[in-house]
């Protein structure tokens, strides 16, 4: 019998179901986040951030004991610039506006927690308004009320506002061995340890890398 290929992953992963690992990164983002602190997580192209992120989005309420949460995820590669971003929040809280200021009488109104993982913020950066975007966001979660995650590649640039910071890097071999045998669970494929020692090696335990080794 023919089994197909299971290792398609090639950009950001959303189905929950196939995202693995991470578990040390994610218990450290949300202890950030319930000492409230705004959290920046960088790393190079294909790491996972854009995946952690949306898995942050998807899991936060429960992970945080809050099931009021509203979590949002907002890709800044897509926004022209600051404006766009807070009107984008603002209108998802059901608030006009495209100013901080909207953005703050939004959260008033709604008296629920936001969390927000903004992703790909070195297009932001690079385009001269996304530092002052990320500070004043960061300056609204000293209200409590606010929670914010950042994603980008690269290094994280300096900022007026203290950010926790995450490189993400390999997963661990661990998580290779969970990753080969969530995606191979249904099929009539196994790897043996030998093998999965083989792909670790091959691919530098680098996610997207593995997805192709």
């Amino acid at each position: 019998m023919q089994t197909n290929n299971p290792f398609t992953e090639r950009g950001r992963i959303t189905d929950p179901e196939r995202f693995v690992g991470r578990w040390s990164e994610l218990g450290l983002i949300f202890e950030r986040i319930e000492a409230g602190r705004p959290v920046l997580v960088s790393g190079t192209p294909g790491i996972g951030v854009s995946s952690l992120l949306t898995h942050i989005t998807q899991a936060a309420a429960v992970n945080l004991e809050t099931p009021e949460l509203r979590a949002y995820y907002l890709d800044i590669a897509l926004a022209a610039d600051a404006a766009q971003i807070y009107a984008t929040l603002a209108g998802s809280l059901g608030q006009r506006g495209d100013t901080l200021a909207a953005l703050e009488l939004a959260l008033v109104a709604v008296n629920d927690p936001v969390l927000v993982c903004l992703d790909n913020a070195q297009a932001a950066l690079a385009a001269g308004w996304g530092a002052a975007l990320l500070e004043a966001l960061a300056r609204v979660v000293r209200g409590g009320q606010f929670v914010l995650v950042v994603g980008m590649r690269g290094a994280p640039p300096p900022l007026s506002e203290r950010f926790a910071t995450l490189k993400l890097g390999a997963f661990a071999q661990t998580e290779v061995r969970l990753l080969t045998e969530t995606y191979l669970d249904g099929t009539d494929v196994s790897f043996s340890p030998g093998e999965v020692r083989e792909i670790i090696e091959l691919s530098a335990a680098h996610p997207a890398y593995v997805q192709r080794a």
